[in-house]
C-alpha cells in the first residue's frame, strides 16, 4: 500500500518537474534560483515526512520501568593512598598516647593525615565519625571511630590503631592502600 503511494507520488513528481523546468525557462536566472531553492525545501521537507512516518510506523511500543530502590546503604568514601597501623605505645605516637586530639584514645580508633582530618576552616570536623577501612587486598576493618590527627608530613594517609599488645601484628601489616567509607549516625 505504501509502495504504491510513493509510487504515485513519484510519477507526480516527475510530471511537475518536467512543467516546472519548461516554465522556468522563462524566468530570469536570479528568480529560477530562488525558485529551485523553495523547490528543493518543500520536496525535502516531503520526503523527510513520508520517511518518518514510516519508520515510526514500526516501532513497538515504549515500555517505561520504575527504578529499583538500592539493595545497600551508600555511603561516603575517600580513597587513600597509605594505610598504616600502629599501637597506643609512646616509641609510635608521642609521650601521651593516652590522649587523642578528638579527647583521651579509645578503642578501635584511627587517625587521620590532617588534610584529610581538619576542613577549610581548620576544624576537626571529622570527631567521632564512625568508618569502615578497606584495604586494596581484601583486609575489612570495621566499626572504627576517626579520633586523631597525624604528624604534618603525612598526607592522604590513614592510621589505624590495634591494641598496645599487638606490636608485631601492626609491623606485619605494613603499609596498605585501601578506602575509608564514613558511616554517619
Amino acid at each position: 500500500m505504501i509502495m504504491k503511494l510513493l509510487n504515485m507520488f513519484l510519477n507526480a513528481l516527475k510530471i511537475l518537474s518536467v512543467s516546472v523546468m519548461k516554465f522556468l525557462r522563462l524566468i530570469p536566472r536570479k528568480v529560477y534560483r530562488r525558485v529551485g531553492l523553495h523547490l528543493l525545501s518543500f520536496l525535502t521537507g516531503v520526503f523527510v515526512t513520508l520517511n518518518v512516518g514510516f519508520y515510526y510506523e514500526n516501532i513497538p511500543e515504549v515500555v517505561v520501568l520504575d527504578v529499583p530502590e538500592p539493595i545497600v546503604e551508600v555511603y561516603d568514601a575517600i580513597d587513600v593512598s597509605r594505610i598504616t597501623f600502629y599501637n597506643p605505645v609512646w616509641w609510635q605516637t608521642d609521650s601521651t598516647p593516652e590522649a587523642s586530639s578528638c579527647g583521651p584514645t579509645v578503642d578501635k580508633q584511627i587517625a587521620l593525615s590532617q588534610d584529610l582530618f581538619f576542613d577549610e576552616y581548620g576544624n576537626k570536623h571529622l570527631c567521632g565519625v564512625r568508618v569502615d577501612v578497606m584495604t586494596t587486598d581484601g583486609l575489612i576493618l570495621e566499626d572504627y571511630v576517626i579520633n586523631d590527627t597525624m604528624n604534618a608530613r603525612f598526607t592522604n594517609t590513614v592510621d589505624v590503631m590495634l591494641p598496645k599488645n599487638a606490636v608485631s601484628e601492626a609491623f606485619q601489616l605494613g603499609v596498605k592502600e585501601g578506602s575509608v567509607i564514613f558511616k554517619y549516625d
